[in-house]
């Protein structure tokens, strides 16, 4: 992982634990489920995987610094190995831009 990723996510962290975040409502809005679908889709492109397929995010906060919005989502996925599993992801968009700061399977 590059160092700047690392950085950024560090940073995400840290906006969410000392600014104010909202939990999103509704949590089915439109943009919340196209966020956790891009989260999917970008993880994949990433690391160059295929076969993972959002379902729907479940959950969300979010907390606007840095002149953009920070998303905290979980969401489900299935994928040919289990019908659903839970992960979380972090997204900044900031203008029409979007960076997935980090994406982990949830236990």
């Amino acid at each position: 992982m590059r160092t700047s990723t690392i950085l950024f996510a560090a940073v995400a962290v840290a906006v969410f634990a000392t600014v104010a975040s909202a939990a999103l409502e509704p949590v089915n809005d439109a943009h919340v489920q196209e966020l956790g679908k891009w989260a999917v889709e970008e993880f994949q492109r990433e690391r160059h995987l295929t076969g993972l397929t959002f379902n729907k995010v479940t959950f969300g906060q979010k907390a606007e610094a840095d002149g953009g919005v920070y998303y905290y989502l979980q969401l489900e996925a299935s994928s040919i190995y289990a019908s659903f599993a839970r992960y979380k992801a972090a997204v900044f968009e900031k203008g029409s831009t979007r960076t997935l700061l980090s994406f982990d399977i949830t236990h």
